[in-house]
């Protein structure tokens, strides 16, 4: 292209806004507000520190600032019952390791009663946040600096005072017996045959396909939250990566481990399970109208009749506490073994991956922890099926009849019989002041002093002297 070319090139060309032109100069007239004059609107806002500190806080998650409440709640408490000042942000950093050194000897719940080792940690990482955090602020710690070592080893002594009574033991969530498993459909407390047991059979779907923990975003999940994908035939429903999760919480580092969980179809032949794919399409079918309710789980229309046209569902959002109790009133409906839980879903599918075989890293991909220490949590235990194995091969040990006996003493006076034969040879042609006298189990063995160099040759040699019986040395 000639010069003249070019210049005429660049005489047409006028600068265009880009994706980044606002951090580039603000040539574009300082990227002009999209509605009426900004001519009066300032460039930057002009927060208080009210304001500063509530965006703060959101770094938080909501449980974990109701945790934080509760702690310094019972601290404030217990402050005042011993006549202290309450206001303990402003306290020297001694002064206030004095004070927690004797709560944390003393605190007890409302019963009286020690707290367990899970809520003993809680409450110290309560009072912590609250420190550290708006608009406190303190720059010391109270769980490493020194003006708190005699109050973290009071706080250590009570840990070992809990495992010493029990206490120490964490709430367990059990995975659901496969005899469980079964009646949760046999009986038709899962199913696709009314609202009640569709929107249950979803809900565990998801659960258990998607390894979901507990009640966690439940509440939250969106019918188009949900992404319909096609591989080599055969649909699956995954999740979009947008989610608010415990163990990604949207902080500005990698999150290259966020779950990529499917839920498949899945052949409905005899004897199968509902194909989790279509009881899901059937389900959204059911709802009513999304822009109404977007909510994936909406309340149940009770009084439903089979060709009465009533609608299955209606377009209000179930609330926190029932879904947070769903597994339990699936429990209760199917008449389950013991009340489980929502979390069991998720502990019973991680346990069946790890059964089955597959590695770690992928159960991880699925379940979405971030390290393989969190896996194992769920599967250190073995099932009871592998207990009660090892309990028959335990009681097979005291079965042992007396032909076994006759056996193994027979074995044993073979050997003590053998044993003069199994002297090294060294011992017998190298010495001639040397005598082996079989006595049957014992062997005795006299050597004169000439042969005690003789006798260092032989043990300084490397290999092993295998007597297989009792051998005494006489040293003359």
């Amino acid at each position: 292209m000639s010069p003249a070319e070019v210049e005429a090139l660049l005489g047409d060309w006028e600068p265009t806004e880009t994706a980044d032109s606002g951090t580039r100069g603000e040539t574009v007239q300082e990227r002009a507000a999209p509605d009426g004059d900004d001519s009066s609107r300032p460039r930057f806002a002009n927060l208080t520190e009210t304001e500063l500190g509530q965006i703060e806080d959101e770094r938080v998650e909501k449980t974990t600032a109701k945790s934080t409440k509760w702690g310094v709640k019972i601290f404030r408490e217990w402050l005042k019952s011993r006549q202290q000042c309450i206001e303990f942000e402003g306290l020297p950093p001694k002064d206030l390791g004095h004070l927690l050194r004797q709560f944390y000897a003393e605190v007890r719940s409302t019963a009286g009663t020690e707290y367990s080792k899970a809520s003993y940690g809680c409450l110290r990482a309560a009072i912590h946040r609250h420190l550290t955090g708006p608009p406190f602020h303190k720059t010391y710690n109270i769980l490493r600096d020194p003006e708190f070592q005699a109050a973290n080893n009071m706080f250590v002594g009570m840990l070992k005072k809990l495992r010493r009574s029990g206490l120490d033991t964490a709430k367990s969530f059990p995975p659901i017996l496969p005899c469980d498993m079964i009646k949760m459909f046999d009986s038709g407390t899962l199913s696709m045959d009314n609202p009640l047991a569709l929107q249950r059979l979803v809900y565990f779907y998801i659960a258990f396909f998607l390894c979901r923990r507990g009640r966690e975003n439940l509440r939250e999940l969106k019918v188009s939250d949900f992404i319909l994908k096609d591989e080599g035939g055969r649909k699956y429903y995954t999740l979009r990566h947008n989610e608010h999760l415990k163990n990604h919480p949207g902080h500005l580092v990698d999150d290259s481990t966020q779950p990529t969980s499917r839920m498949y179809e899945m052949d409905t032949g005899s004897g199968t399970r509902p194909c989790p794919v279509k009881a899901f399409e059937q389900y959204c079918s059911k709802l009513p109208d999304t822009s109404k309710c977007p909510y994936l789980f909406q309340r149940t229309n009770v009084k439903y009749k089979p060709d009465s046209g009533s609608p299955w569902y209606y377009p209000q959002p179930l609330g926190h506490n029932k879904i947070g109790a769903m597994m339990k009133d699936i429990s209760a409906a199917a008449g389950l073994s013991k009340p489980y839980t929502n979390h069991s879903i998720r502990v019973t599918a991680i346990q069946v991956l790890d059964e089955s075989g597959f590695e770690t890293r992928v159960i991880m991909s699925i379940s979405g922890h971030k390290n393989e220490a969190s896996v194992r949590r769920y599967t250190h235990d073995s099932t009871d099926k592998q207990k009660q194995q090892c309990a028959n091969a335990l009681q097979t040990a005291l079965s042992s009849n007396k032909e076994d006996c006759y056996e193994q003493s027979s074995m044993e006076k073979s050997n003590s019989t053998n044993s003069a034969n199994d002297v090294p040879h060294s011992l017998r042609a190298g010495c001639p002041d040397t005598h082996v006298h079989d006595t049957g189990p014992e062997v005795s063995v006299n050597l004169q002093s000439t042969c005690m160099s003789q006798m260092s040759q032989v043990f300084s040699t490397s290999g092993h002297i295998n007597f297989h019986c009792p051998v005494t040395f006489n040293f003359k």
